[in-house]
């Protein structure tokens, strides 16, 4: 999690990102700035993951 983020400019990033129409991957960094699993939730909730299967996904790569 990071911190002092400007949340205007993370809102239109992510916008941008959803309006691109497209299924997103993660590869490597998001659009966000986030790494490794923080990175791949961003990716997951974009592409309509919901909680439970966020958890899931956590299980199989632990």
């Amino acid at each position: 999690m990071t911190f002092n983020r400007d949340k205007k400019l993370d809102r239109k990033e992510t916008n941008k990102e959803v309006l691109k129409n497209k299924k997103s991957t993660f590869s490597g960094e998001s659009w966000l700035g986030h790494t490794k699993d923080c990175g791949i939730i961003d990716y997951e909730l974009l592409n309509g993951a919901t909680k439970e299967e966020l958890v899931k996904k956590k299980r199989k790569r632990t």
